[in-house]
C-alpha cells in the first residue's frame, strides 16, 4: 500500500536529499528515476539524481577510485582483483597519474611510505646538499620553484598522513562497496551514505545497511613517514665523484653516469647525472617530482 504526501513537501522532500527514500517514518523505499521525474518533471534535479544514482553504482563496484582532482568528478576502475596493490591510476581529466592506495602523484619502484621520507631527502639536497656537494654558492645554485613546490608536497604529505591517522581511530569499511564510513552517533545499525534511514546528511554511498561493530576498521594506508637524517650533513664534494653506474646513461645529456645517480621515483625510468641536476633538471623537469639520489653503484643509495 503506498503512502501519501501533499505534493509540494514531496518535491523539498526530494529536492533536499541527494538519493530520498520515502518520507514515511521507517518505510526506506528508495525513490527511483521514473518517480523523480513525475513529481519533478525533466530538468537540473533529475540529472542530479541521476549523475547520484550511477555514482553510488559505480562506487560499488571493486577497483572503484575517484579521482583526486577536486575539480573533476571522474571515477577511474582499476584492477578489481589487486585492489591491495599499488596500482598507477590515470584519469580523462589529464591529472598527473597517481597511486590507487595513498593518491600521492605515482611512485615507482618504491613503497607508498618511502615516498615522504625521499621527499625530504630530496628538498635537503636542493636547498643545500647540491650547493656543498659542487662547492658552490647555496643562493647561486638553489632551485627556487622547485624547493617551493617539494615544501607544499611535504605540508600535504603531513596532512594526508594526520587524515589517515584520523580515519584508522574514527572509521570503518562498509563491507558492501568498501567506501569509507563515519559513525556520528546513535546504534550500531548503519546506512552507507546517510546519516539516518530518513535521510539527513547525504553523501555518496550504496545505500545499503550495516552493523557498526561488525564492520572491518579502517586501515591507514600509509603511516608517518620517518624522519631522515638531513642528506646535507651526510654530503661532501668526494661522496661518490668517481663513482661508475654502469648500464645507466643519463637521460637528459646521454652520457655515461660518473657521480651520484639521481632516480626519478614518479617516471618509470629517469635517471640523470650530478652535472645536469646542477644545470638542467630545473627547467627540463617536473617541478614537484621526487628523486632518490645514488651516491654508489648497484642502486645503494
Amino acid at each position: 500500500e503506498g503512502h501519501a504526501f501533499c505534493y509540494s513537501c514531496t518535491k523539498q522532500h526530494i529536492k533536499s536529499r541527494l538519493l530520498p527514500l520515502c518520507p514515511w517514518p521507517g518505510c526506506g523505499y528508495e525513490m527511483q528515476e521514473q518517480d523523480v521525474q513525475r513529481i519533478l518533471g525533466p530538468g537540473r534535479e533529475l540529472r542530479r539524481f541521476s549523475r547520484a544514482l550511477l555514482d553510488r553504482t559505480v562506487m560499488t563496484m571493486p577497483g572503484a577510485r575517484p579521482c583526486p582532482n577536486e575539480s573533476c568528478k571522474n571515477v577511474v576502475i582499476v584492477d578489481g582483483e589487486r585492489t591491495k596493490d599499488r596500482q598507477r591510476v590515470e584519469c580523462p581529466c589529464g591529472t598527473d597519474p597517481w597511486c590507487s592506495q595513498c593518491k600521492q602523484p605515482y611512485h615507482f619502484a618504491v613503497e607508498c611510505e618511502e615516498v615522504q621520507r625521499l621527499r625530504m631527502e630530496w628538498h635537503s639536497w636542493i636547498k643545500t646538499g647540491r650547493a656543498r656537494w659542487n662547492r658552490r654558492d647555496a643562493k647561486g645554485i638553489k632551485d627556487t620553484f622547485r624547493l617551493k613546490a617539494i615544501e607544499e608536497a611535504i605540508e600535504r604529505h603531513k596532512e594526508l598522513e594526520r587524515d589517515e591517522a584520523w580515519k584508522g581511530e574514527h572509521c570503518r569499511i562498509c563491507p558492501h562497496c568498501s567506501r569509507i564510513v563515519e559513525k556520528i552517533d546513535g546504534c550500531n545499525a548503519m546506512r552507507c551514505g546517510v546519516d539516518a534511514d530518513e535521510g539527513g546528511n547525504q553523501q555518496n554511498g550504496c545505500g545499503n545497511r550495516f552493523q557498526w561493530d561488525l564492520a572491518e576498521c579502517y586501515k591507514p594506508v600509509i603511516g608517518r613517514a620517518p624522519c631522515p637524517e638531513p642528506e646535507a650533513r651526510k654530503v661532501s664534494a668526494a661522496r661518490g665523484k668517481d663513482v661508475r653506474h654502469d648500464y645507466f646513461k643519463c637521460d637528459l645529456c646521454q652520457s655515461e653516469i660518473v657521480g651520484p645517480r639521481f632516480r626519478c621515483v614518479h617516471c618509470k625510468a629517469f635517471n640523470i647525472c650530478v652535472s645536469c641536476d646542477r644545470d638542467r633538471l630545473s627547467a627540463e623537469h617536473s617541478l614537484s617530482h621526487v628523486f632518490q639520489i645514488y651516491f654508489a653503484a648497484g642502486g645503494s643509495p
